[in-house]
């Protein structure tokens, strides 16, 4: 008897379109701060391998930071994860790489939702930068329903490539006064 094997290797039932997101942040003038938006940029290329209702099921979306209305795209999710990058220890690496070496290259962290009182977490919620932890708190407010399954990805970054690049561009030259140019 001849058994026969499928191409692909069979995978569960596709959840329903846009089920699972994929949500980045980070600075892609700022080095490895862009992780995050290599990241998505890598799922997407993945996601073309995959049967169409995975593909449809899955939904990436990066954005240079998180504000409190990123937490209206936590709404109708059953799974989100949060990605962005993280420098170990914080700290500049040391000429040997130390830091670097020890710290592991990603770190993967289920996230449970708040519970109780959020007023210590929205406080902390500004129009800058808000932590996943703060979006789900912004989220509840709104008043959403919190996805099931919270996942939050820190990939490490060098500690020696968070700065903007130096830019070295030839000096302005204004052009002189015409006559009459500014004159009502």
């Amino acid at each position: 008897m001849t058994t026969q094997y499928p191409e692909r290797p069979l995978l569960p039932a596709p959840p329903p379109p846009g089920a699972i997101l994929i949500l980045a942040c980070g600075n892609d003038l700022r080095g490895d701060d862009a992780l995050g938006a290599r990241f998505v940029a890598e799922i997407e290329r993945q996601k073309q391998t995959l049967p169409p209702a995975w593909r449809d099921a899955i939904v990436t979306h990066w954005q240079l930071q998180w504000g409190p209305e990123t937490a209206l795209l936590l709404a109708n999710r059953h799974t989100v994860c949060f990605v962005d990058a993280y420098a170990p220890n914080g700290i500049e690496a040391s000429p040997h790489g130390a830091e670097r070496a020890a710290a592991p290259p990603f770190v993967v962290t289920r996230l449970e939702p708040p519970d109780g009182t959020l007023a210590p977490l929205l406080a902390s919620v500004g129009t800058h930068q808000v932590s996943p932890i703060a979006l789900l708190a912004a989220a509840r407010l709104l008043g959403l329903a919190l996805p099931a399954s919270l996942w939050q990805i820190a990939i490490r970054g060098s500690t020696s490539r968070w700065a903007l690049p130096s830019l070295r561009l030839p000096p302005v030259r204004l052009p002189r006064r015409s006559p009459g140019f500014g004159r009502g």
